[in-house]
C-alpha cells in the first residue's frame, strides 16, 4: 500500500459540483464515442506529472496512476481540463480558471524549480522510468567564417 493517492473518478467531485463532473463524463457515453472522460486521459496526466517528478530525481509510487498526497487537488484540475476539451458549453468560472493556473504553474515551474515539497513513496518504482539524456558538454569553438573560400566551393 502507497502513502501516494491513486487518483479515482470521484475525485473530481472535490473541484467541481457534482452536476459538472457528470455532465463532462457523461456527455461522450450518451453519443456512444467512449466509456469515461476520465479513463481516457487519467493516465496521461498522471504520467505527465510523474515524469516531472522523476526528472528532479525524486521516486515516483510503482502504485499505478498515484500522485503524491499533496498534488492531487492539482492533478484534479488538469484532469477536468482534459477532460473538458471538445466539449461545448462548458463555461470556467475566475475562480475556476485561477485554480486552473496555479495547478499548471505547480507542475510547470514549482516542482521543477523544487519550490514545491513532494513526499516520497512508501513503495518506489524500481529504476528510473523516464528517458533521459546523457551529459551535456557545451564545447566554445572559435570564430566560424562562412565564406566561399572557406566552403571549398560548396
Amino acid at each position: 500500500m502507497t502513502n501516494w493517492h491513486q487518483m479515482v473518478a470521484d475525485d473530481l467531485y472535490g473541484v467541481l459540483s457534482a452536476a459538472q463532473v457528470d455532465a463532462i463524463q457523461n456527455t461522450l457515453i450518451k453519443q456512444g464515442v467512449q466509456t469515461s472522460r476520465f479513463q481516457s486521459v487519467v493516465a496521461s496526466v498522471v504520467a505527465e506529472v510523474t515524469n516531472r517528478i522523476q526528472r528532479r530525481g525524486i521516486p515516483v509510487s510503482s502504485t499505478p496512476l498515484s500522485v503524491p498526497p499533496e498534488l492531487v487537488l492539482h492533478v484534479c484540475w488538469l484532469l477536468v481540463e482534459n477532460m473538458q476539451m471538445g466539449l461545448t458549453g462548458f463555461d470556467w468560472s475566475p475562480q475556476q480558471l485561477s485554480m486552473l493556473k496555479k495547478a499548471h504553474n505547480v507542475l510547470e515551474n514549482e516542482i521543477q524549480k523544487g519550490e514545491f515539497p513532494i513526499t516520497l513513496p512508501s513503495d518506489p518504482a524500481a529504476g528510473p522510468t523516464v528517458d533521459s539524456g546523457g551529459g551535456v558538454t557545451v564545447v566554445q569553438g572559435g570564430r566560424r567564417e562562412f565564406a566561399f573560400h572557406n566552403l571549398r566551393g560548396l
